[in-house]
């Protein structure tokens, strides 16, 4: 074999050679940034399932201090966070977003959605049991249409028995069993 021939074939190995290893380079960092993107939106999805449940625990506890102490400042303090959770209010990072339009952007699966948006739908009607705990505290009371018209004395034992009955705290439980269902959905 001729010296020009053999250089010709090891120019050609390493010329194969080398552009394997660019190909093979460039594919796993395409891989790198897809798995680094995926444990970002899990994270988000965490932060997000998290939040929910935060907000809940926090809606509980700012609710039964309201009916505790008659103090309106824990009732404002409710309000303002059940806004932010539902996008009426400014987070505190700036944004301006309902908990479930971030649940869309992130592009949950329809099992993780699902899970969330059943813990926040359950949330909503504890909202209407709360409600009525904040306005037995008040004196006001449901007229049969949802509105709190009918005006008589403050019931503030009707308000601790709604917060801290059993019924309540099943209602708590049917928010919390689907965020923990989602974690076990994220983690597998």
């Amino acid at each position: 074999m001729k010296v020009k021939n053999l250089f010709i074939l090891i120019y050609s190995v390493i010329i194969v050679l080398v552009t394997t290893l660019g190909i093979l380079s460039f594919l796993m960092l395409d891989v790198q940034n897809k798995l680094e993107e995926s444990f970002v939106i899990r994270y988000k999805s965490f932060v997000i399932a998290d939040e929910l449940r935060q907000s809940s625990d926090d809606l509980t506890r700012l609710c039964r201090t309201y009916v505790s102490t008659e103090d309106a400042k824990w009732e404002k303090k409710y309000w303002e966070i059940l806004d932010i959770r539902n996008g009426e209010k400014i987070r505190p990072d700036g944004n301006k977003i309902a908990l479930q339009d971030s649940m869309k952007l992130l592009g949950f699966t329809d099992a993780e959605f699902r899970k969330l948006k059943d813990a926040q739908n359950n949330s909503n009607d504890l909202v209407w049991t709360e409600t009525i705990a904040f306005n037995a505290v008040k004196g006001l009371f449901d007229d049969g249409t949802g509105n709190f018209t009918i005006k008589d004395t403050a019931n503030f034992e009707l308000a601790r028995r709604i917060m801290f009955d059993e019924k309540y705290h099943s209602d708590k439980a049917s928010i919390m069993t689907p965020i923990n269902d989602f974690f076990l959905l994220l983690d597998t």
